[in-house]
């Protein structure tokens, strides 16, 4: 297959190309020099020539034909300077970039000469962005994430200031869990495919269909108020000045596949190469029925057994290297009015094998577990865009954005060692898991310049959004070794010896609208009055089945048979082999919330160099959530509904003594919600450990105080120091109870907590060193945070088990004041970046660290209290090298991993390990062309 792509790809690049022309196009952006705000209707003219443009609602203009050569613009604009800018080089064919800037009649009594600079990078463009941005905010372009090794979003997030990226995909921004932020795709929320989170998981989002991600480190009325450490905005690719197509084909491997043999399942299906289970995993149609009629008899659950098309049974095989495809095609084009569009689909597959060593100890002679562990993973990403604009006028502009990605992993892991629960003995567990995870989201925006009326902005989106979740027919099982040496089925595992089946939706419909005014204050200054308000509408469905195996006859030898041979159809019919129904009346739950939000905000100068940004936001927001049997639909909870009302406000300076310096201060109050699941009683059990929620939690109220000084040295450059504190009431933190030998998690509220910390950026050419030094460029950010939460004493916490509400005593928690979960002491980012344009060669270096963090909370075992369990600091570097040729196509090398740091998790900060394992060092390579 891969042959027939590079053959189809290479015949495409042979038919796209471009004709002989003899004139090209001027694009660029007209705005105001003090506000950044953009301006509609410049007039923008090639100079001694009748060619030219106006300026649109974006403050956009677009000249095409216009002769090859360098070329003068004459830009003018009621009430600003006129301006002239010389020495704009136009290519036969190809786009120029001209931004411009203008100033005000009051700052400037002539006519403004300057000499033309090209923008060579996104990454200059967000940094003038973020200079006249309202809120302190932090950002990372395409061209960045193009240099580093970053295949996805969660990838490339922990690039940015002041973030980590916990398990690959969940983002924690100044030490603060994925539950203090939240996530929007082109400006609308997302519903997340993780059952147990609140935000979107980041590996989800391919890197090559992003355009930008910025990240709001204070809160605006204008946002949602359901953050604390940060609002991480995605921004999809946008459509291109002139028609654009490309592709690239790439392949690769991981240290840890080479020569070896890794576990697999040898179930799987025709569309697992997509992500997708074919109805292989399926339950049958009729399950509901026939699952509640198994305890009839023996024939009933071996008709029920062969109706499921797979079965158990893992062998060892060798790992395909890994491959990767895009392609990306965008144009504008005239159809009486601009219309442009961009597609894109990208596609990678990918295999791993890790070795894992995991330990927990107990108060008995034997620990809780220790266990050494072999996993085969595969793993399957991909996604698709269609975005498009029409500009029905320089007022009028439509917009329509549609994505839609896909990954999936096949999990087989075999584990072997001892676990003491239910009798205790050396085991043999294993597991063959298939989870594939889907968003969609669609949306239709306008903007509108409403001259008529005040000459408002007006601004709306309508989203519909929708998150999926299938975990079919997840396999374990668990055998004990007995006194001979042969590992017989161990009976007395329940559900650990079964199948699990679920599926998951969860919907966002979100409307909303955002208006600005412009007017004028006291001292005549301009300013703007932004107001505008959101509604959204979400639900989520879960279904849980489980099916659980036992033996009937433990005496028999079959007892020794591997699961692909005992736990079948005919051993079930003969009696041998017991199939249970074992799904609990919390197996599944639906929840609803509807939110609704209002906001109003003044953006202007108080006087000259000081700009003031404060407003407020109220948020009504109601959560219903019942919770039932998948089967019978017998209820086993229901939540009474949850509203609440909250008035938020912020309250912004943005001091500039200069025109390239910005000292911003910012306070806020903000929230964080309970996440559906957190709030549904159901439990989810393995035979290490289980998970419940609680509907007993409250509301988290936040308070944020944030400084910072930047200093945008040149376009590309900047300096920056912050630092922050955050107050926080009712902090949601993680709890871990004995259930009979079992460790159960359960989502608790503490009393207080607080973050404080600093964060310090530097991007620089090195020039400024060394002249010689031209073609490097040095990116580096450092943070540094301290957390403490902590629990009252005197005060147990309650929860719901069970069908009842239980109570945990403050002796039952290891450490009543702590450290945030998932929060690093210090994170350390560098990357150096080599780039020699006229070769067309680049190369990337980049570094990551992070300081221990907590991972899991510590628990009491009776007289045995086990401490928090840290992710203990490890190194990574990556390095990236690029090298174009024959003009249109460019040779891309990955090393990601080099130093392959053992990941180690430890009780306490020196104690002993719990877990161990490596990921392996990974090389890619690949070809790409663009016309």
């Amino acid at each position: 297959m891969k042959k027939v792509l590079i053959l189809f790809f290479a015949v495409l690049s042979g038919v796209a190309s471009v004709s002989g022309q003899t004139t090209g196009i001027i694009t660029g952006k007209v705005v105001d020099k003090q506000t950044g705000e953009e301006l509609i209707g410049a007039n923008v003219r090639v100079a001694d020539t009748q060619i030219g443009a106006s300026s649109d609602i974006d403050g956009n203009y677009r000249i095409a034909g216009v002769p090859a050569g360098p070329v003068s613009l004459k830009i003018s604009y009621v009430s600003y300077r006129t301006q002239t800018i010389t020495g704009v080089k136009v290519v036969p064919g190809q786009v120029t970039r001209q931004d411009v800037l203008l100033e005000l009649e009051e700052v400037q009594t002539e006519e403004v000469l300057v000499e033309a600079t090209v923008v060579r990078n996104s990454d200059g463009i967000l940094l003038l962005d973020r200079k006249k941005s309202a809120t302190i905010m932090d950002a990372i372009s395409a061209e960045q994430i193009k240099k580093s090794t970053d295949s996805n979003a969660g990838d490339a997030m922990k690039r940015v200031t002041g973030v980590t990226v916990v398990g690959g995909k969940f983002v924690y921004v100044r030490g603060l869990g994925e539950r203090y932020s939240n996530t929007t795709l082109n400006g609308a929320s997302v519903p997340s495919p993780e059952p147990e989170k609140k935000v979107v998981p980041f590996d989800i989002f391919p890197s090559s269909l992003i355009q930008n991600m910025t990240t709001s480190k204070s809160f605006t009325p204008d946002q949602s108020g359901d953050f604390a450490g940060g609002s991480v905005q995605i921004s999809t690719v946008e459509f291109p000045d002139q028609e654009t197509f490309s592709y690239s084909i790439g392949s690769g491997y991981n240290s840890n596949t080479l020569g070896k043999s890794v576990p697999t399942a040898t179930t799987s299906g025709s569309l697992d190469f997509l992500g997708y289970d074919d109805g292989t995993r399926a339950l049958p149609s009729d399950y509901k029925s026939r699952l509640t009629t198994l305890y009839t008899g023996p024939d009933k659950a071996a008709d029920f057994s062969r109706s499921l098309k797979s079965g158990y049974g893992i062998s060892n095989q060798t790992v395909a290297p890994n491959q990767s495809y895009s392609m990306t095609y965008g144009n504008q084009f005239d159809l009486g009015v601009p219309v442009g569009v961009i597609a894109a689909v990208t596609y990678s597959n990918s295999g791993n094998y890790t070795e894992e060593d995991q330990f927990f100890p107990s108060a008995e002679s034997l620990p809780t577990y220790e266990l050494d562990g072999r996993s085969g993973n595969n793993s399957v990403l991909w996604g698709t865009i269609l975005n498009g604009s029409v500009k029905l006028s320089n007022y009028n502009k439509l917009s329509f954005k549609n994505l839609f990605n896909t990954s999936s992993d096949a999990e087989t892991r075999v584990e072997e060692g001892i676990l003491s629960r239910s009798g205790g003995g050396y085991i043999r567990a294993t597991r063959e898991k298939f989870v594939s995870r889907s968003l969609l989201s669609s949306q239709v925006a306008g903007e509108h310049h409403l001259a008529s009326l005040l000459n408002t902005r007006a601004e709306w989106k309508a989203t519909y959004s929708r998150a999926m979740r299938s975990e079919p027919d997840t396999r374990e099982s668990v055998y004990q070794q007995e006194q001979n040496g042969q590992f017989a089925f161990a009976n007395n595992y329940g559900s650990s010896n079964g199948r699990f089946f679920s599926d998951m939706a969860d919907n966002d419909v979100n409307l909303k609208l955002d208006l600005s005014t412009p007017f004028t204050q006291w001292d005549g200054f301009d300013a703007t009055l932004k107001y505008g308000g959101v509604v959204k509408h979400r639900t989520r469905d879960f279904d849980g089945v489980r099916i659980q195996y036992g033996l009937t006859n433990t005496s028999s030898d079959s007892r020794f048979l591997n699961p692909a041979d005992l736990l079948t159809p005919d051993q079930i019919g003969s009696g041998l082999v017991s199939l249970s129904n074992a799904t609990a009346d919390t197996d599944g739950y639906e929840a609803t919330e509807n939110h609704a939000a209002g906001y109003a905000m003044v953006d202007m100068p108080v006087y000259p160099g000081l700009r003031m940004i404060t407003g407020f936001r109220y948020e009504q927001n109601t959560i219903d959530l019942s919770v039932y049997n998948p089967l019978t639909n017998a209820s086993g909870f229901v939540l009474p509904t949850r509203s609440s009302g909250d008035m938020l406000g912020a309250f912004h300076l943005v001091y500039t003594p200069v025109d390239n310096v910005n000292y911003r201060f910012a306070v806020s109050r903000t929230l964080a919600r309970p996440e559906f699941r957190e709030l549904a009683p159901a439990s989810y059990y393995d035979y290490k450990s289980a998970q419940i929620g609680n509907p007993l939690l409250k509301d988290v109220a936040i308070t944020n105080y944030d400084l910072r000084w930047e200093w945008f040295v040149k376009p590309g450059d900047i300096v920056a120091v912050s630092l922050f504190y955050k107050d926080f009431t009712n902090p949601i933190e993680q709890a871990y109870i004995d259930r009979s030998g079992t460790t159960v998690t359960v989502p608790v509220n503490a009393n207080t907590a607080y973050n404080m910390g600093m964060e310090i950026e530097l991007r620089s050419d090195l020039d400024v060193l060394h002249s010689s030094l031209s073609e490097f460029k040095f990116i580096s950010n450092v943070t540094l945070v301290k957390s403490e939460s902590g629990f009252n004493k005197n005060q147990n916490l309650q929860y719901y088990f069970g069908n009842q509400f239980e109570e945990i005593s403050p002796a039952a928690i290891t450490n009543l004041k702590r450290p945030m979960l998932g929060q690093s002491p210090y994170v350390i980012n560098t990357m150096l970046v080599w780039d020699r344009e006229e070769w067309g060669s680049n190369v990337s270096l980049a570094y990551n660290r992070f300081g221990e963090r907590i991972s899991t909370f510590g628990i009491v075992f009776g007289s045995l209290r086990v401490d928090d369990i840290y992710e203990m600091p490890r190194d990574q570097v990556d390095l990236a090298y690029s090298q174009k040729f024959f003009e249109k196509y460019s040779f891309k090398m990955n090393v990601r991993n080099l130093l392959n740091d053992e990941t180690i998790f430890r009780f306490g900060k020196s104690g002993d390990v719990h877990r161990s394992y490596r990921t392996g060092m990974s090389v890619s390579a690949g070809i790409s062309y663009s016309l």
